[in-house]
C-alpha cells in the first residue's frame, strides 16, 4: 500500500489504521466499480453475451480489490478481437469457422466493447473522495489534525 516511514508518537497505530481504512474502503470501491461495469455491459449491447453481466464480481484480497469476470470471452469483449483488437495484437486477416447454428462464418473480428476500464475511470473521482473521507475520519479518531 504505502511505502512510507512515519515518525510520530503513535507510529505503532498506523498499520492498524490503514487496515481499518481498507476494511471500509475496498468493499465499497469493489461494489461501485462492479455496478458501473455491469451498467456499461447493458449500455454497450453486450447483455446478449450470455452471463457476462452477472459474472462481473469483486473480491477483496489483502490490501487490494479485484473487479472482473472469470468468463473465457470477457477479455475479448473488453479488448476486441482480430483486426479490431486494441493494441494491434489481434489477427491481421479474416478467418472462417463453422457454427452448428449458422454454418460457415467468415469474420475479421469483433470491435472492443470496454466495460471494466470505463467503469474505473468514471468512478475514479468518487473513489478518491471516499478514500480521503475515510482516511481523514480515521486520523481524527486518533487525535490527528
Amino acid at each position: 500500500m504505502l511505502d512510507v516511514k512515519v515518525v510520530r508518537k503513535r507510529q505503532t497505530n498506523y498499520p492498524a489504521v490503514f487496515k481499518a481504512i481498507n476494511r471500509k474502503f475496498l468493499p465499497t470501491a469493489g461494489i461501485e466499480v462492479q455496478g458501473e461495469a455491469r451498467n456499461n455491459i447493458n449500455r454497450k449491447g453486450a447483455r446478449d453475451l450470455g452471463g457476462l453481466h452477472d459474472s462481473v464480481k469483486y473480491k477483496v484480497k489483502g490490501d487490494k480489490v479485484f473487479v472482473g469476470s472469470r468468463l473465457e470471452y470477457a477479455i475479448y469483449v473488453e479488448y476486441g478481437t482480430g483486426i479490431h483488437a486494441e493494441g494491434g495484437g489481434g489477427r491481421k486477416t479474416p478467418w472462417t469457422y463453422f457454427s452448428e447454428k449458422y454454418g460457415f462464418i467468415t469474420t475479421s473480428g469483433m470491435h472492443a466493447r470496454p466495460y471494466l476500464r470505463p467503469a474505473l475511470d468514471s468512478k475514479r473521482k468518487f473513489l478518491v473522495k471516499l478514500w480521503a473521507e475515510i482516511y481523514n475520519a480515521a486520523f481524527r479518531r486518533l487525535g490527528g489534525k
